[in-house]
């Protein structure tokens, strides 16, 4: 049944008190969260409970039946060193959750996002996004962390719930859930060949290949990965996920009819990890589906990279020794221009400024070209980085070399600039945008006008 918001309340441009009607957006509200295979009885039980590594703990947690004796526990529980940066990741895997196993709390959500309206200069205006604000009473850093007190705070809880409240609005609330609930595996190279084997009545009729994706759905959605056609089938009734641990695990997406793994129901909305030979079943149909998993070419893949690792260390070693020769460094890493880095896979319309910025808390760059294709005049998606001197370069390259760079959300490349490549990328592009070559040129006609002008004033002089 449709929740409706009280009728006096569609006016108000914002939530800022999570009580009464309003009382489910609170992180104590009763309702069911799951966390590392543990069922909580509200957000702040898990939330406290993800603070302790403790099994026991967590388990008495788990069962408690009111907020102060939470609260005796959770004083002595001490933060974990790196709670500071997990903190914020965890309460969104919470509240999702939270959201994500019920319907009703979901719809109540959605519905505080509703218009609102307004009178400006005596007309009705309607505006959207209604802001959800965690109010506290008490000034601690904990609550201003996650709320606001007398106007001041960082309200991060809040802004969870609207953005959890968007994603239900845009139909992305159940992918957010699984994306941000398992650490699933994103390198293509490191995802196994999945293998279904289909048979009705003791009799195979079908197989079917799965690769080369992080996750498969499974139901009578057409855009589903495996298409089930029973009619007690949900449209989308479950998941496989492929984590970085090498797991595979099986979801069950709050299906209607349930999800059988060897004949055993899987609960709603919970995880089972599946093996070579499981059999699996889903709602009503008679099909088997019976799971093989192959992640020989993900270990080949892993080796190779092991043993290109060990051989980056050693020439990295190398590298870093001092006073090493150039004619030696120039042979372990292959470039002869002595001070600039090759930067290739970057975001469009990179800028130069950015770009220095962002290298610059690596080594002192003094400056950074983006070449422009001569005949489209687009600016291309790599760069070079100019540092001081050699020393720079070598402070640079040993240092983003060893981890993966980020820059703008994109995974860039970044390797010694090499002089037969560059010359020939440069034979096809320009270092300066059309806008400033044409900027330059009417530069170079206006002290050409000038030059001749002053020449005529001379000459007329003379005369």
């Amino acid at each position: 049944m449709q929740q409706m918001m009280p009728h006096y309340l569609l006016k108000k441009d914002r939530i800022d008190k999570f009580e009464d009607y309003f009382s489910f957006l609170s992180n104590e509200y009763p309702s069911w969260v799951l966390y590392e295979n543990i069922l909580y009885p509200s957000v702040s039980a898990a939330f406290q409970a993800s603070r302790s590594t403790n099994q026991q703990i967590r388990l008495q947690i788990s069962q408690i039946d009111s907020p102060e004796e939470l609260w005796e526990i959770a004083q002595e529980i001490e933060d974990p060193q790196d709670w500071g940066e997990k903190r914020l990741k965890i309460m969104e895997i919470l509240l999702r959750d939270k959201f994500r196993r019920s319907k009703e709390l979901r719809e109540r959500l959605r519905l505080t996002e509703e218009k609102y309206k307004i009178k400006i200069k005596k007309k009705k205006k309607y505006i959207s996004d209604r802001q959800l604000i965690y109010s506290y009473e008490n000034e601690t850093p904990s609550d201003m962390f996650w709320g606001v007190c007398k106007g001041r705070g960082y309200n991060n809880a809040g802004i969870l719930l609207e953005t959890i409240r968007k994603d239900i609005s845009e139909n992305q609330d159940m992918k957010k859930w699984m994306l941000t609930k398992f650490r699933i595996e994103q390198d293509v190279k490191l995802l196994p060949i999945i293998t279904l084997k289909v048979s009705k009545n003791g009799q195979q009729i079908e197989t079917i290949i799965l690769k080369s994706r992080s996750y498969y759905y499974l139901g009578q959605y057409k855009t589903c990965n495996v298409l089930l056609t029973h009619p007690t089938v949900s449209r989308l009734h479950a998941c496989f996920v492929c984590q970085e641990t090498q797991k595979i695990l099986i979801i069950d997406m709050d299906s209607k009819s349930g999800t059988f793994l060897n004949s055993e129901i899987i609960e709603s909305l919970h995880d089972k990890q599946l093996q070579n030979g499981d059999q699996l079943k889903f709602a009503l149909s008679t099909r088997t589906y019976e799971i093989f998993i192959d992640y020989s070419e993900a270990n080949k893949e892993l080796q190779r990279r092991k043993i290109q690792l060990q051989k980056d260390i050693q020439q990295l070693r190398k590298v870093n020794q001092k006073n090493i020769p150039d004619e030696e460094l120039q042979k372990l890493l292959g470039f002869s221009i002595n001070d600039t880095l090759f930067v290739s896979n970057l975001p469009n319309n990179t800028s130069q400024t950015k770009l220095k910025k962002y290298f610059s808390q690596y080594a002192k760059v003094k400056q950074v070209k983006i070449p422009f294709d001569k005949k489209t005049g687009r600016q291309k998606n790599f760069a070079y980085i100019i540092f001081e001197n050699q020393d720079e370069l070598r402070s640079a390259h040993l240092k983003t070399t060893t981890h993966k760079i980020k820059f703008e959300g994109n995974d860039i490349h970044v390797k010694v600039a090499d002089k037969e490549k560059s010359s020939h990328l440069l034979e096809v592009c320009d270092l300066e945008s059309p806008q400033k070559q044409k900027r330059h040129r009417s530069r170079s006609k206006n002290c050409e006008k000038k030059q001749f002008r002053s020449r005529e004033r001379s000459s007329s002089f003379t005369q």
